[in-house]
């Protein structure tokens, strides 16, 4: 009865549908037409992967300063892993990533989905002497990338340094290949974003201790690459911003930073502040009372500067200076440097565009 038309109906829809490419191609040998291709599935950038990797024998994920989870081990072959004591590892809220890596002759077949990717290789110099150091030579998709001394890029051992690398593709079987080949080489993290065709992603630093989320949905990640002197806090409204959470942590004294980048490239360096110290109620101190200058690989970009006076005398006002046409240095770093002229420098929060 009516069940049984519906069951013959639902194998007849089904083997019709299933027939339909079959049916396809004979009328296309009858007219000489060519057969439609199927759509192409196109992804999106906000479809692409996020591939965090912490190299060596981690037996369990990594949860970073910023949230972030870093997968043990994987897609490798050959090399061997290494663990080093606890240290202090400079530029970095996270030492405990560059405790365990991956060193000798290996290669690293990381599966992808098509798109354009950013590359970032992460290295600290620990554990060796000063006549031991190690060079890296990675080789990605078959052409050589980079070859480079960990400890001179960094500035020192014991400190944390990245490579980026921008328009990183799979390959035509559907997989990165990094070759570690030639060399002492050695790896500690590596982490894959979607990327910006023909640029570098945009980076921006917090002195918060999280991550955090401005109006515009833009995500600061909390402070890397800095070395010297301190973070305070002050939880109070900051004027002339619609991002108060973003000036009400500080880093204070003689610092600097060292921001790795795309090597090559121009950047737009914009610094955030904002004075909450030297003003009423906190202080008796006014204009004149915080003066600091700061240079960038090299070059002068504020001098003498005082956030109060910038901000009209007005404390707990944010105060922003945008510098164009920066260039990175021949070791692909944004080198800023905070220099206390009266009382201490500050900086609220950076942020580095590629032009």
């Amino acid at each position: 009865g009516r069940r049984n038309w519906l069951a013959a109906l639902a194998v007849g829809t089904l083997v019709m549908a299933l027939a339909a490419p079959h049916y396809r191609q004979a009328i296309a040998r009858l007219t000489g037409a060519r057969p439609a291709k199927p759509a192409e599935s196109v992804l999106a950038p906000a479809q692409l992967e996020e591939i965090r990797i912490a190299a060596g024998g981690r037996a369990s994920a990594y949860i970073d300063a910023a949230g972030q989870t870093w997968q043990p081990d994987r897609y490798f072959g050959g090399g061997v892993t290494f663990h080093r004591p606890a240290v202090p590892i400079q530029r970095t809220l996270d030492p405990e990533l560059y405790q365990n890596g991956r060193e000798g002759q290996f290669m690293y077949n990381i599966p992808l989905r098509p798109g354009v990717y950013e590359l970032h290789l992460y290295f600290a110099e620990t554990g060796v002497a000063s006549d031991t150091l190690r060079s890296v030579n990675v080789a990605i998709n078959g052409q050589p990338a980079v070859n480079f001394d960990i400890a001179s890029d960094a500035g020192a051992v014991n400190s944390a340094t990245l490579k980026i690398f921008k328009d990183v593709s799979p390959a035509a079987d559907g997989l990165l290949h990094l070759a570690f080949q030639g060399g002492p080489n050695f790896l500690n993290a590596i982490e894959i974003l979607p990327g910006i065709a023909g640029k570098m992603r945009p980076i921006r630093i917090t002195a918060r201790d999280a991550a955090f989320r401005d109006h515009a949905g833009q995500v600061w990640m909390p402070e890397l690459w800095a070395e010297g002197g301190r973070k305070s806090t002050r939880v109070v409204h900051i004027g002339g911003t619609s991002d108060a959470g973003l000036y009400q942590w500080e880093r204070f004294g003689h610092f600097s930073y060292s921001i790795p980048v795309v090597e090559g490239g121009l950047y737009t360096v914009t610094l955030h502040f904002s004075e909450t110290w030297f003003a009423p109620p906190n202080s008796i101190g006014g204009v004149g009372s915080r003066i600091f200058d700061v240079y960038c690989n090299g070059t002068t970009l504020l001098k003498g500067f005082d956030i109060l006076r910038e901000a009209g005398g007005v404390a707990n006002r944010a105060v922003i200076r945008e510098f164009r046409h920066i260039a990175a240095s021949p070791l692909g770093k944004i080198d800023l440097t905070f220099v206390p002229i009266a009382n201490y420098a500050l900086v609220n929060a950076i942020e580095i565009t590629a032009e």
